[in-house]
């Protein structure tokens, strides 16, 4: 079964997407790191596109697409408190590596996991609907 699309918000560099399972989808377009501007902007839409509720959240991105600390603390100190759960989706060493090092270092404050593919973290994600 297909899954739908309810809202979607589009900014020049990923796109913010509330499916109709109860998932958001957050993908990346960029093919450089993700700046702290930025990921603030995707905070505030991905809070429209929930209507402010706590959702599991799947990230897709660019094979280049990496984050930096400063970046990850953000993700850490502020975005998880928006969410219930992280499914990153991977597809480069270099995003093996950062996420390897979010998880050991920076230490989430919701439950993440590394996927190599996007059907799994959806899977994995299904555990924290409500």
């Amino acid at each position: 079964m297909e899954v739908e699309t309810i809202n979607t918000i589009t900014l020049g560099y990923a796109s913010i997407s509330m499916r109709s399972d109860g998932i958001v989808h957050t993908h990346i377009y960029l093919k450089e790191a993700v700046s702290l501007e930025q990921a603030k902007e995707l905070v505030d839409a991905y809070l429209k596109v929930t209507e402010s509720k706590k959702t599991p959240h799947l990230f897709t991105a660019n094979k280049f697409v990496i984050l930096e600390k400063e970046v990850m603390d953000f993700m850490k100190n502020v975005a998880n408190d928006y969410g219930k759960a992280d499914a990153m989706v991977i597809s480069s060493l270099p995003q093996k590596i950062t996420g390897n090092f979010y998880l050991k270092f920076i230490k989430p404050k919701v439950p993440t996991k590394f996927f190599s593919n996007k059907e799994k973290a959806v899977l994995w994600l299904k555990q924290f609907l409500d």
